[in-house]
């Protein structure tokens, strides 16, 4: 699914209530499992995770420590390597480089992406994933998004960017919260 809305119209407050809601009426139904009734950490673990607009920052931690430290057992250097190729990085230059100032913007957006996509959630929420990346960077975040969603990986999109748009199945593009276009 993919949702696109203009600036300041609670996009991300949307993809946050999906994690973050608990002791509501509502309920967030997900492979016939109310998980809106399990712990925030649960949730996160198990099903669903959340890649924000904005880039952490780990500072005085390697690059190769901190993905060994999100994706603990999903830890396969093979299969960051094939993503790392994917976005044109080099996994050998990238492993022992610290995860801070030492990368720009948009290496450390690469390296998050790659990690969250390996840790094999059954939902991703993707919150203006692609802003700091270049043409060719959306090019392969594309493919590989589509790619997961044949694996039966599912995707909760906001975006500013119509290019992307292209390749969901469902949308939303609404304007002045009314729905302007669904598909």
């Amino acid at each position: 699914i993919w949702l696109l809305w203009h600036n300041g119209s609670w996009k991300t407050t949307l993809l946050k209530s999906i994690i973050w809601l608990i002791d509501s009426e509502w309920k967030i139904i997900f492979d016939w499992i109310d998980i809106s009734k399990l712990p925030i950490f649960e949730r996160a673990m198990k099903w669903v995770w959340y890649i924000m607009q904005e880039i952490p920052e780990y500072v005085w931690i390697k690059v190769s420590t901190y993905m060994r430290w999100i994706l603990k057992d999903n830890f396969d250097e093979w299969k960051i390597i094939d993503l790392f190729s994917k976005f044109w990085l080099d996994w050998v230059v990238y492993k022992d480089r610290y995860f801070d100032y030492h990368l720009s913007g948009w290496e450390k957006k690469k390296i998050e992406i790659i990690t969250t996509f390996l840790m094999k959630k059954k939902l991703y929420l993707l919150d203006e994933i692609e802003t700091s990346l270049d043409f060719t960077s959306r090019w392969a975040l594309k493919n590989i998004i589509l790619d997961m969603v044949k694996t039966w990986y599912s995707f909760i999109i906001v975006s500013h960017n119509d290019d992307l748009l292209k390749i969901a199945e469902n949308g939303l593009l609404i304007c002045n919260w009314m729905i302007k276009k669904a598909w």
